[in-house]
């Protein structure tokens, strides 16, 4: 689904949720967020006190699954306002009076809550009828007072009951999934936490090898693959770094925003990264020459893979791009 994010180029906190919408797109794939500013007179009421209807039914005019961020409050004093395809988020005295977690979080945690309405085609009212009173720690939370927003995003969880509506509503699993990984962010940041992450990077775990066809596929084939897919190729090999390699390979993995894994050659260290990687929720694309997959351990055979003829390295990287093309870096 794609979700365009509207503000106007005056927006104070512009840079932040910039790095809001790169976050998003970087660690779920269900929802693909552009952001655009506008400067359209028409749009000068979204920066005053807003009445809920008429500021939504303006943004209802660019396009469905729009999200306007203003800095301007609602009338009735809400954070935001959303209706099956169209949502307004009001960053009004965040900083000054609901701070911490901060706005980017903030930010993140709203545009969640928009993708549920999106994808479920939820009004408002939909909404409400299984909004928490008093709030229980999940996404859902009806904050009568503003400042127990905070419990929701230290949570950063939609409870077992939200789920099962969702999914009456044909939310799917995977879009659950996703806003799932979303919250996981909102939660990291509010709680302190947050992971370093690149949304640009790919890192690959393989068997290091030198003069041989393994070498040249990583060369010809797996770097240029994702160099093609316009984002970044990093191996554990790449610079030196003082420490601990395990620590190093851990710490390449967490930041990445793919893991690619050639898993043709039975090496522990490969099956080892390629584990932490699950682990740690990554998306993962595994590589094995076409010749060498009966070879595989079971558990990895049945995994979808990118295979190519040995030698055949244009076709090595041209699988690659495709399958890191959900991945490919939006502005």
């Amino acid at each position: 689904m794609d979700i365009n994010v509207y503000t106007t180029p005056a927006y104070a906190d512009l840079s932040r949720l910039r790095q809001a919408v790169s976050l998003m797109n970087g660690v779920q794939i269900e929802f693909r967020f552009a952001l655009r500013t506008l400067e359209e007179a028409r749009f000068e009421r979204l920066r005053q006190p807003l009445a809920t209807e008429p500021a939504l039914a303006l943004v209802e005019s660019l396009d469905s699954n729009a999200i306007w961020v203003t800095e301007s409050t609602f009338d009735d004093n809400w954070f935001m306002h959303e209706s099956r395809s169209v949502a307004v988020v009001s960053t009004a005295d965040w900083e000054h009076i609901y701070a911490p977690p901060s706005l980017r979080a903030y930010l993140i945690y709203q545009m969640v809550q928009a993708c549920g309405s999106f994808s479920g085609d939820l009004s408002e009212t939909m909404l409400l009828n299984f909004a928490h009173e008093p709030p229980r720690g999940c996404m859902h939370d009806m904050c009568m007072d503003k400042s127990d927003i905070r419990l929701g995003m230290v949570a950063g969880a939609m409870c077992a009951e939200c789920v099962s509506i969702l999914l009456q509503y044909g939310i799917t699993h995977e879009q659950i999934d996703a806003m799932r990984r979303l919250l996981m962010l909102v939660r990291r940041e509010a709680l302190g936490t947050p992971r370093p992450f690149d949304p640009t990077s790919v890192f690959v775990v393989m068997r290091f090898s030198e003069f041989d066809e393994n070498a040249n596929a990583y060369k010809y084939g797996v770097k240029e693959g994702i160099e093609q897919a316009g984002l970044i190729c990093q191996r554990a090999d790449d610079e030196y770094t003082a420490g601990s390699i395990l620590t190093q390979v851990m710490d390449y993995i967490e930041r990445s925003r793919v893991v690619v894994v050639k898993v043709d050659h039975p090496n522990l260290n490969v099956y080892y990264e390629l584990g932490v990687a699950r682990a740690l929720d990554k998306d993962v694309v595994l590589v094995a020459a076409q010749d060498l997959l009966g070879q595989l351990p079971t558990d990895i055979n049945n995994l979808e893979c990118v295979t190519y003829q040995q030698g055949d390295y244009d076709g090595l990287a041209a699988g690659i791009q495709r399958a890191l093309a959900p991945f490919t870096p939006r502005t």
